[in-house]
């Protein structure tokens, strides 16, 4: 979020609070103040800052983005807002929901948005990996060429395939 985006939302709070009984205690406005900043910058996790978060952390790591990459980041940004608006759902309705079997007989029931959220959360980590963004992905071993990593020449194995060959 910009800092103009910000300063607009908080004239219009401003706006709406003057309408409604305002806090009196300095304290309890500071506190009211920040809640609802919390609340602002928490809710705002669209795609586009999570696109931000991994070209920045793309660049840190490799340098420059490649445009090819562009959809990629595209793609996880949004996985990325999708679970947090799932994770927000089971802090909703709860991690377990109550539910009635056949003869009207409450039960409990976990989430079934947990299954959802950990496929997603799989998705997501192998679209990071996919980026480069994990500790399994090396950008100088994604570099490098195979023929560079010669097997040693007292290798047992290496020994008895260049026998077999001959």
């Amino acid at each position: 979020m910009k800092q103009e985006d910000f300063e607009k939302q908080a004239r219009e709070a401003a706006k709406a609070m003057l309408k409604k009984k305002a806090p009196t205690k300095p304290d309890t406005q500071f506190f009211k103040g920040a809640v609802w900043a919390w609340e602002l910058l928490m809710a705002l996790h669209e795609y586009i800052y999570y696109e931000d978060i991994l070209r920045k952390n793309l660049e840190d790591r490799e340098g420059e983005v490649k445009p090819w990459k562009e959809l990629l980041i595209t793609e996880t940004a949004k996985m990325m807002v999708d679970r947090d608006g799932m994770e927000q759902d089971i802090r909703d309705t709860g991690r377990l929901i109550e539910k009635r079997d056949k003869n009207m007989v409450p039960y409990k029931e976990s989430n079934p948005l947990y299954v959802h959220l950990k496929e997603l959360q799989r998705s997501i980590g192998m679209q990071r990996e996919h980026l480069g963004l994990t500790n399994k992905a090396n950008p100088e071993r994604m570099k490098e060429s195979p023929k560079k990593n010669e097997i040693e020449k007292d290798d047992g194995m290496r020994q008895f395939y260049e026998q077999a060959k001959i």
